[in-house]
C-alpha cells in the first residue's frame, strides 16, 4: 500500500468527498424531521410508518435496524446511545463526516490530497475486513444490540 500526499494544479468539479457526506447530513437532517412528524401529529415517540419488513418475516434485525434511532441520536450529539444502537452505521456517518470536512479542507484551504494505491491483495484484504465488519455488526444486532 502507498499513502503520498499530493497538490494538484485542479480539482476535479465531481468530487465524492463532498457529495457523500452531504448524503449523510440529509439522512441525519430526513431523521429528524421524521421524529418531529411523529411527535407532533402521532404523538407517539416512535415513528408509526417506519418498520422492518426483514425483521417481521424473519424475527431477528436486518443490517441496517436501529439506523434511523441511531441517526437520532447522533443529531442529538448523544454519541453513545447512536453507537448502541448501530454501531456500523454510527461509524460510517462519523467516517463520511470526516471525509467531508477533509475534502473541504483541500478544496477551500489548499490542503494536501490524500492519494492510497492498494496492491491486489491488498484490496482484497480490504474488501475482507468489510464484509467482517458488516458480519459482526450483524452479530451484535442479533444477539447483543438494543434494536
Amino acid at each position: 500500500m502507498k499513502i503520498y500526499l499530493t497538490r494538484p494544479e485542479s480539482l476535479p468539479r465531481f468530487n465524492l468527498g463532498l457529495i457523500f457526506p452531504g448524503i449523510a447530513l440529509i439522512l441525519i437532517a430526513v431523521v429528524r424531521l421524521l421524529k418531529w412528524v411523529s411527535l407532533e401529529f402521532f404523538q407517539t415517540e416512535r415513528i408509526p410508518f417506519l418498520f422492518c419488513h426483514f425483521r417481521n418475516i424473519f424475527g431477528i434485525p436486518c443490517l441496517t435496524c436501529g439506523m434511523t434511532r441511531s441517526l437520532f441520536h447522533f443529531s442529538h450529539f448523544r454519541i453513545f446511545e447512536s453507537f448502541q444502537m448501530n454501531p456500523l452505521i454510527f461509524l460510517s456517518v462519523l467516517l463520511l463526516l470526516g471525509w467531508g470536512i477533509y475534502s473541504l479542507a483541500v478544496r477551500f484551504l489548499d490542503f494536501p490530497q490524500i492519494k492510497i494505491e492498494f496492491k491486489s491483495v491488498e484490496r482484497k484484504l480490504l474488501i475482507v475486513f468489510i464484509i467482517a465488519a458488516i458480519l459482526l455488526n450483524w452479530y451484535y444486532l442479533i444477539f447483543i444490540g438494543k434494536v
